[in-house]
């Protein structure tokens, strides 16, 4: 439902499988990256999901590709700052690959990468165009901004609300001019029809490789156009390269800012020395239970950094995939932190308030993309009707609709420690 605009095809699904359906006005451009190994690089980086041309055909189209299905998909607004970051990092990945083979990406946001486990992958096929002769610019770059720099320089001085607000809208960005006025309290004194103008102006600045002779003389007067187009023919104009190596470094420095949240650390005590997690008695026969079920996937609700999903994921085989969620911001981060400093590929960090989650128009709900054989609801119930005043109806229909098979809550009979 989310893919709501795709020039290249539609993408559907079919008995569990992805595929996407390639007109035939688009097909040999499709073709083309397959054909010139970029798809293949970008797999075996882990940029782009395994994708390859499938033997069913469809009418109507010239043929189809099928691609590896990613489950438990998040969207940006469920992430922490160090996901959009590593999201932002693996956008200018796949446009330094890319450019080996002549292309780059048209567009970059933040809903064209899904995170496979704790992997970033770029997911729009039909965002690859062919580099433009002389072209020192990106096209995407005004989006990649707006996207994930901009987000990311608000998010790191503190203010993480403004920055996932910005990222939860499907269908809009954040202006140049609003970013500025936000960045830079002193620029408030200009009216900001100047500001706006002035940005609009440096980036078609920006642009002006992508330009031909007679668009610059339809919007510059002579002899100006002839000069300007001199100056770029010769590479004498400055400041309009993008390198997308520059841009990584600029991006490495931006960093967040060190909170203490109420259950940021909750988990700590769970680690040892070596960062082993320790178990105890209660896990243990929470493991122990799940054992005898032979699920393939779990969902953990209010799960912190996510200890016990990590422990069934060692535990088991049968166990395809884990996905683990809270509302805490830092114990999210932790958890995605620490997953991918082990290597845990498999448990999908997400950001989420199950009983009321952030939603868009075309977006899935969360209890659909998380949807699993088992739901692990551990010494949150009392938290909710305790603390909350929530009715336990509406509490265990929004457990339940996690779940296809079972459900497993533990409620603290003493209430909260703290009486």
């Amino acid at each position: 439902p989310i893919s709501i605009v795709n020039d290249i095809g539609i993408l559907f699904t079919w008995k569990n499988h992805l595929f996407r359906a390639i007109k035939s006005s688009s097909a040999k451009d499709v073709q083309e990256l397959f054909d010139c190994g970029l798809i293949k690089e970008l797999s075996d980086n882990k940029l782009f999901p395994d994708s390859w041309v499938s033997e069913y055909m469809l009418d109507g189209f010239e043929f189809i590709v099928e691609h590896n299905k990613i489950n438990n998909v998040s969207y940006p607004y469920e992430w922490t700052f160090s996901m959009l970051k590593d999201a932002a990092k693996a956008v200018l990945d796949v446009n330094i690959i890319s450019k080996k083979y002549g292309y780059e990406t048209k567009d970059c946001h933040s809903f064209n990468i899904v995170y496979d486990g704790t992997i970033p992958k770029f997911v729009d096929l039909g965002s690859f165009i062919s580099i433009e002769p002389g072209s020192k610019t990106w096209k995407a770059y005004e989006q990649y901004l707006k996207s994930y720099y901009y987000p990311l320089r608000i998010w790191g001085i503190g203010n993480s609300f403004i920055a996932r607000s910005i990222i939860t809208n499907e269908s809009e960005f954040i202006s140049h001019s609003e970013y500025l006025l936000f960045k830079f309290s002193g620029l408030r004194i200009l009216p900001i029809k100047i500001i706006t103008k002035v940005t609009k102006k440096y980036f078609k600045y920006k642009n002006i490789s992508l330009k031909s002779y007679d668009d610059l003389r339809k919007n510059l007067p002579q002899p100006f156009a002839s000069i300007v187009w001199f100056l770029k023919e010769k590479g004498l104009l400055p400041n309009i390269s993008i390198c997308f190596d520059s841009l990584k470094e600029k991006l490495e420095k931006v960093n967040s800012k060190k909170t203490n949240s109420r259950w940021g650390n909750y988990h700590n005590e769970f680690y040892d020395e070596n960062n082993v997690i320790k178990t105890t008695p209660r896990i243990d026969r929470i493991i122990e239970i799940i054992s005898k079920m032979k699920v393939k996937s779990v969902v953990e609700l209010g799960g912190n950094q996510g200890v016990v999903s990590k422990l069934l994921l060692n535990s088991f085989n049968f166990l395809e995939r884990a996905a683990c969620t809270d509302y805490d911001e830092d114990a999210v981060e932790s958890m995605y932190l620490s997953s991918k400093k082990s290597n845990l590929m498999d448990l999908s960090p997400v950001l989420l308030n199950f009983i009321l989650p952030v939603s868009i128009s075309k977006g899935k709900p969360a209890y659909e993309r998380f949807k699993s054989d088992i739901v692990i609801a551990l010494a949150i119930t009392h938290h909710l009707l305790l603390s909350q005043q929530l009715r336990i109806d509406v509490i265990l229909h929004e457990i339940s609709n996690y779940s296809t098979r079972y459900v497993m809550i533990e409620f603290m009979p003493l209430g909260l420690w703290d009486g």
